[in-house]
């Protein structure tokens, strides 16, 4: 968490409210990444859930060594969720649920309205058609698309799912690498398949995104540096 108050209280409530949905949810790490904005200090301190778990960076490390950090806090399989996404029903079940029953899986990722490759209804869209609800569409692909999913060339990190045995046998994301953020998730899903794990594309799972908040305008060149 840095910047975007609105989209961080909603992406938190979205987790918070799914959590009856959910059993496979063991803990919740929310890193606050040395956030200048003082409402988003004052809510995360402010959070109350048994399973939240708030970690407070001494300084602004963004966001590829602060998800690091997290993950070696973890021993279970992960899910790496950006702060200006939306989750609903039982998202993080069906995750799960794919990961367990295919063990070559390295890492899932959902659809979603902004995630480049894993984009709905086209790669360039940023918006939902039809006037459809984000609930909604996730109840939609949870039931046209059941147990339905297809290898992708790279996980896309605005919510992505890896597997625990994968971190424990190629490490973490290359933080030295990748700086602050953007490309982290495509080298690691290189170095996952080159290890004979697979990228997969969860059909039955629907995540809303903004995309964009905490880099801001700093975004476009960090793409192209990455």
């Amino acid at each position: 968490v840095y910047e975007g108050y609105n989209e961080t209280v909603s992406c938190i409530n979205s987790v918070i409210r799914s959590l009856k949905y959910n059993t496979s949810i063991d803990k919740i790490f929310i890193i606050n990444d040395k956030s200048p904005n003082s409402k988003i200090n004052s809510f995360l301190s402010n959070l109350s859930s048994p399973k939240i778990t708030l970690l407070n960076n001494n300084k602004n490390f963004g966001f590829t060594k602060s998800v690091n950090l997290a993950m070696k806090k973890s021993v279970n399989d992960v899910i790496l969720l950006n702060s200006d996404t939306e989750v609903f029903n039982n998202w993080a079940d069906r995750l799960n649920t794919l990961s367990q029953n295919n063990p070559q899986i390295g890492t899932i990722t959902p659809f979603s309205n902004n995630g480049t490759i894993c984009s709905y209804p086209t790669l360039e869209s940023k918006k939902n058609i039809d006037n459809i609800s984000n609930l909604k569409l996730d109840e939609i692909f949870k039931t046209v698309n059941q147990d339905k999913w297809i290898t992708i060339p790279t996980a896309v990190g605005f919510c992505m799912y890896i597997n625990r045995i994968c971190l424990d046998k190629l490490g973490f994301f290359n933080d030295i690498l990748f700086g602050k953020g953007y490309g982290e998730e495509n080298e690691f899903s290189y170095r996952l398949k080159a290890a004979n794990f697979i990228n997969v594309l969860a059909a039955n799972v629907f995540v809303f995104h903004h995309g964009e908040i905490s880099f801001g305008k700093s975004t476009i060149l960090r793409k192209k540096n990455a």
